[in-house]
């Protein structure tokens, strides 16, 4: 039962006054009604442009949020592809450097071949032949070295046995080889000129200070008068330099013994192949 209904219930027994007062109250109503429909339409209009204006806001937050992470990931793959160009440059350099080091190895190489080829044929035969017999005669005579060294230590066994402080005779087996092998450098093998110059270079130093010793002992005594007393001086001097030998060159001396077998036996291989070949 709405308000029209209740007033015409109240206004009923008035008879026309009821009328009038009916009108009124009618417009009265209607008034109220349209008051309370725009207040309600006031307050929903309001409410609506408050949710419009939140959703609008929320709406400006996602599409904010989204570009940012647009943003972002644009940013990660533009580093990536960045990282990725990089590695693959860096990539190309290495193989690059790699290829050219290569090529040049191959270059020095090839050069390498040439040169020895060159060398090679601008020998003649005869030339090379004449160098062959040489190194022959230069063996030959570092070998009747090696024979009278050993011919030296046989013979003086007792004597070496019972005075093994002695350096003379390991010293003068020292001088001997230092100037045999240093006549002929040139038709001696590498590795057997490399330990004539590490022997030579340390017994030089040895011998040196010997000398020294020697001469100092010499100038102690000078003017003493018993010339006999200061040659002993003088040797004992020079010897108790000379020891120190066995320290520094005993293994160059036993190395350079081993590289001289070893370049003879090569030379008897050569020897034994091309009368081989001349045979047939």
């Amino acid at each position: 039962m709405d308000i029209s209904e209740i007033i015409n219930l109240v206004l009923l027994p008035l008879g026309g006054t009821s009328v009038l007062l009916l009108a009124l109250a009618t417009f009265i109503g209607n008034v109220n009604s349209k008051r309370i429909i725009n207040g309600d339409l006031a307050k929903f209009k309001g409410t609506h442009e408050e949710l419009k204006a939140k959703h609008s806001k929320e709406l400006q937050e996602i599409k904010d949020n989204f570009l940012l992470r647009l943003e972002n990931i644009k940013a990660e793959n533009t580093s990536s592809l960045e990282g990725l160009k990089q590695e693959y440059t860096f990539q190309i350099q290495v193989q690059r450097m790699e290829q050219e080091s290569l090529i040049e190895k191959l270059k020095s190489d090839l050069q390498s071949r040439f040169l020895k080829h060159e060398t090679y044929t601008s020998i003649s035969k005869e030339k090379y032949q004449n160098l062959f017999d040489k190194r022959i005669t230069v063996y030959e005579d570092l070998l009747l070295l090696k024979r009278e060294i050993d011919d030296s230590i046989v013979d003086n066994a007792v004597y070496l046995n019972f005075q093994d402080d002695d350096p003379r005779p390991f010293t003068d087996a020292i001088k001997k080889i230092n100037d045999k092998s240093r006549n002929s450098p040139m038709l001696i093998s590498n590795e057997l000129a490399v330990l004539t110059n590490q022997l030579f270079k340390k017994s030089s130093t040895v011998f040196s200070n010997a000398s020294i010793s020697g001469l100092l002992a010499d100038m102690n005594n000078h003017g003493r008068g018993n010339s006999a007393e200061s040659h002993e001086a003088i040797i004992d001097a020079e010897d108790a330099e000379l020891r120190k030998m066995f320290n520094e060159c005993s293994e160059l001396y036993d190395k350079w013994f081993e590289q001289l077998e070893l370049d003879v036996s090569k030379i008897r291989i050569t020897l034994d192949l091309t009368h081989l070949f001349l045979s047939n």
